[in-house]
């Protein structure tokens, strides 16, 4: 009788010791959030300089840095179609000071290449999704053709004459193409660039000729005339290009978008997950920020961290089918 009661004895202090432990890590981890950020935190963008994710991450950026009184350092860091960028994200320590700017490229590379050194699902944990855009298929003036049915009997007749360029390997400008030539039967030659910065100055420099890119790096040089617009993949023409046609209206049922997002790596305090996704949906839902992206030809699109984590998932499903039929691979 008396070992069962200091058996019971035992149990009962341990429990306590449990429940004591939890609510010590719990307080920590409020306190800790309450001071978040104590220091600089990295954003690190795995695509190159002037593109789309750079632009809106640094957008999203300077009000949340200005309210937190702490600098949010964008660290750009391209190449290998963003797997070098969010590998490094990967492997970081998950305290909160290192996240990342994730766009549809990144829910693609995991089935574009044949070896991933990470699993963005397993890997990562979603803070909020900023926004998405469509592509925009555009050419260099000298190209003659004036629509897009022009531009696909031009690629017939002349079968991989015709050279389009991509942010890089496996990204969504690349991955575009492909599934263009497979839907509209035609082959093209591909020049891929580190980053779509690098890749629109050569269409507009015509170093290449055609490229499908969203509508945030490319809006400007169609407005200019520096490029020709043949048609948009969404489903309704765009506000900041209302004359350039659907490519389902130019005569080819296609859409493809490009989304917008911060994750951080598996394990980052839910407390801080939670501030982030606050300060983005404060920021995303404001009408200066909704007013910027319009102008840049987004759209605004916020929600919690599990409905970006769900559609995380939803998108890597996706792109692994849009592969499969494009083909697309990458060593």
């Amino acid at each position: 009788m008396k070992i069962g009661s200091r058996s019971v004895g035992h149990a009962a202090r341990a429990g306590f010791a449990a429940a004591l432990f939890i609510t010590i890590v719990s307080a920590g981890a409020t306190a800790m959030a309450q001071t978040y950020p104590a220091r600089p935190v990295r954003l690190v963008v795995p695509f190159g300089v002037g593109g789309s994710v750079d632009t809106l991450a640094r957008l999203v950026t300077q009000p949340i840095s200005e309210t937190w009184g702490q600098q949010i350092l964008v660290d750009v860091r391209p190449g290998a179609g963003s797997l070098i960028g969010t590998d490094i994200v990967a492997k970081s320590k998950p305290d909160g000071y290192t996240l990342m700017m994730a766009n549809a490229s990144s829910a693609m590379a995991v089935s574009v290449y044949k070896t991933v050194p990470y699993d963005l699902l397993r890997d990562f944990t979603a803070a909020g999704m900023i926004g998405y855009t469509p592509h925009l298929t555009v050419v260099h003036p000298s190209l003659p053709a004036g629509t897009l049915q022009e531009l696909i009997r031009l690629a017939r007749s002349n079968p991989k004459e015709i050279n389009y360029s991509s942010a890089g390997n496996g990204v969504g400008s690349h991955l575009a193409v492909e599934l263009f030539k497979t839907m509209a039967k035609v082959d093209l030659a591909h020049v891929p660039y580190k980053g779509a910065g690098q890749a629109v100055t050569a269409l507009v420099g015509g170093e290449v000729s055609l490229m499908i890119v969203n509508l945030v790096s490319a809006a400007a040089h169609v407005k200019t005339g520096k490029l020709r617009a043949l048609g948009l993949a969404d489903a309704k023409r765009s506000p900041l290009l209302p004359n350039v046609p659907t490519m389902a209206e130019a005569g080819l049922p296609y859409e493809f978008t490009e989304w917008y997002g911060i994750i951080g790596p598996a394990g980052t305090p839910r407390e801080m997950i939670v501030k982030w996704n606050s300060e983005i949906n404060r920021v995303v839902g404001g009408r200066e920020f909704q007013e910027r992206l319009a102008g840049l030809g987004a759209t605004p699109k916020t929600g919690t961290p599990e409905e970006f984590n769900g559609y995380l998932r939803a998108e890597v499903e996706r792109y692994a089918k849009i592969v499969r039929v494009a083909g697309v691979k990458v060593d």
